[in-house]
């Protein structure tokens, strides 16, 4: 695994074990949400070589654009609901602002 993937990969389950839901949430929106934007845009042209084909269409997928609609939802109104600091911890991860 390359070191950079590690990194995220253990960030993901750090977030996982020892935060709440909303920490998981913002930590997984920001693949979720790239993802789909780019299998969405990818979906157009399909590129030949299997993999990136294979890549392209399970994130073009609409189920999986609605989980990342979901997420990106979720997250943005959640942290308002809860007490601080919590909701003070989970605003500070969460910068919802398109590209």
């Amino acid at each position: 695994m390359a070191p950079v993937t590690r990194a995220y990969t253990d960030f993901l389950l750090r977030a996982a074990a020892t935060g709440d839901f909303c920490e998981l949430a913002a930590a997984l929106l920001p693949c979720m949400w790239g993802f789909s934007e780019i299998g969405t845009a990818g979906s157009s042209g399909m590129p030949e070589e299997p993999r990136c084909a294979a890549w392209i269409d399970a994130y073009a997928d609409e189920d999986f654009a609605q989980q990342a609609s979901w997420c990106r939802s979720w997250s943005t109104a959640w942290p308002r609901t809860r007490a601080p600091p919590s909701a003070t911890a989970c605003g500070s991860l969460l910068r919802l602002e398109p590209l």
